[in-house]
């Protein structure tokens, strides 16, 4: 890895990375395979242009961490297909600590991306929505241009009218990753060699994608945040200080420079092809939940009033009114905080948070006690068991 490497490094450490955005900071990166992290541009490390270090677990995906509490960008070596995309992506993450650096705060709420509403108006005026505004950037016609412009706005409102404070989410993940994704198009057609049409083309193939825009709606926030940054570089040069400078998300931001009044939304029929894939997510997601169910040795139900308190937004499959918690998951029950980091499913009412029922998976028996049972790894606790239907029901 160290000779691509350090061709590759030297490459970013000495481009400008403000011919990507403007003022852009550039934080510490990392490049990192399973045994060694090479860290540049660190402040804790300025005698030497790069540290070779271990490999720990803070190094994990291709990310951006607070190591030895500064923002720095992580990618794994292997985990791009090429040396252009590895620079692309670590440009990518630069530009979150970049945010970071600004303080960022518009971020969106991963619950309401967990419990994001399968509907099937929804779904389909979204794929239109997205064709839209995939052709309202590659169009090279002005009138039609215009249309597709107009259009996707449209349908937009539309659903936002319809799916109300989930649009939210949309918007401030495109906020957020939009622009992170521009600077990571702009560093790999600058890497590749790769006319910059051609590029934007490879990266708004997601676009297009039907059911990527069902199945992964907050990864498919960041191709439409990006083309909306591409809509902007054509209706404002210079528009990315003012949006730095603004508390607006980057869709409402860019709807100042547009104009659709007296346009009317195009009628959308929901098609088979959307009604399929809903119904095949409804089914991949129940049965992810029965079968971490078949495969464990133990499933210990506990039902009462808990609070959840910690989560991880990123290891979530979401059913009806219920949450398979893949890793992680931090409760308290009657003034006490207990953490799983095994499978647990939890059954809800209104919210996420408010749950009166978890089915934890163990690798063995609980503990029984006089009033309640102990789960190893994770504490007492106190409640009536019932020993054959391994349920605790907690006062």
């Amino acid at each position: 890895m160290a000779i691509q490497m350090t061709k590759l490094i030297h490459s970013l450490s000495t481009t400008d990375v403000t011919i990507y955005w403007p003022n852009f900071q550039k934080v510490a990166y990392a490049v990192y395979d399973d045994k060694s992290v090479y860290v540049f541009n660190h402040p804790n490390f300025p005698e030497s242009p790069f540290v070779c270090l271990p490999w720990s677990e803070a190094f994990m995906g291709n990310t951006l961490i607070l190591f030895q509490d500064y923002p720095t960008a992580i990618v794994h070596w292997d985990s791009c297909p090429d040396d252009a995309t590895i620079y692309a992506v670590l440009v990518h993450e630069m530009f979150h600590g970049h945010q970071h650096v600004l303080g960022e705060t518009r971020f969106p709420d991963e619950l309401k991306g967990i419990t994001y509403p399968l509907l099937a108006d929804n779904a389909e005026r979204r794929n239109r929505e997205r064709f839209h505004l995939y052709h309202a950037v590659m169009e090279t016609d002005s009138t039609a241009r215009a249309a597709h412009l107009r259009q996707f706005i449209l349908q937009r409102e539309a659903r936002a009218g319809r799916i109300e404070d989930f649009i939210s989410y949309e918007l401030l993940t495109e906020t957020v990753e939009g622009p992170a994704w521009y600077v990571e198009l702009k560093a790999f057609a600058d890497q590749s060699g790769l006319p910059f049409n051609e590029a934007i083309q490879q990266y708004g193939e997601s676009l297009l994608d039907k059911e990527e825009s069902v199945r992964h709606v907050r990864r498919s926030c960041y191709s439409s945040g990006l083309f909306i940054c591409l809509l902007l570089d054509q209706l404002c040069p210079d528009w990315q200080v003012a949006f730095m400078e603004t508390d607006r998300s980057l869709y409402s931001f860019f709807l100042q420079f547009v104009d659709v009044e007296n346009s009317e939304v195009e009628a959308v029929q929901i098609t088979e092809e959307t009604v399929a894939t809903l119904e095949c997510i409804r089914e991949e997601r129940a049965e992810a939940l029965l079968e971490v169910e078949r495969q464990a040795p133990v499933v210990l139900t506990i039902h009462g009033s808990i609070r959840i308190t910690g989560i991880d937004p990123m290891n979530i499959i979401a059913g009806e009114k219920v949450a398979l918690h893949k890793h992680f998951l931090r409760i308290f029950i009657n003034e006490q905080e207990y953490l799983f980091q095994q499978p647990v499913i939890a059954e809800y009412v209104d919210h996420l948070f408010d749950c009166h029922q978890l089915k934890i998976m163990l690798n063995e028996q609980p503990e029984m006690l006089e009033h309640g049972v102990v789960i190893k790894g994770v504490g007492k606790f106190i409640g009536r068991f019932d020993e054959e239907n391994l349920t605790l029901s907690i006062p």
